[in-house]
């Protein structure tokens, strides 16, 4: 995920070129869209960094573990996981990824009655 672009780079980047091309046209709600699908898709690689983050320092704890089998001070008593601001931070980009994927549905829905 370093170095070249990502995926959601590349989404991000053709989202931010559909919201601008939309706010060219004056179409209120496929700009909407695009900036709604803008804000999701950031969140999403905040997740990924947060998930990435969380994921390897849970590698490291368990190769603490059965490196020092003998050390009974090698994990946190209070978790891994849940002691890790990042296992947060991905739970809270989840909640907000399934609010915005809300918000556009609720858009395609406006667009399609608009289009009756």
């Amino acid at each position: 995920m370093t170095g070249d672009q990502t995926n959601l780079d590349k989404a991000l980047h053709e989202t931010r070129k559909r919201a601008y091309a939309a706010s060219e046209g004056k179409d209120a709600l496929a700009m909407l869209a695009a900036e709604t699908e803008v804000r999701l898709l950031d969140r999403k690689k905040d997740f990924v960094r947060y998930a990435v983050r969380l994921a390897d320092n849970l590698m490291r704890a368990a190769e603490r573990v059965e490196e020092e089998p003998e050390n009974h001070h090698s994990v946190n008593p209070l978790g891994e996981a849940l002691n890790n601001s990042n296992a947060l931070d991905a739970d809270r980009a989840c909640v907000e990824i399934g609010t915005l994927r809300q918000m556009l549905d609720d858009i395609e829905r406006a667009k399609k009655g608009a289009a009756r």
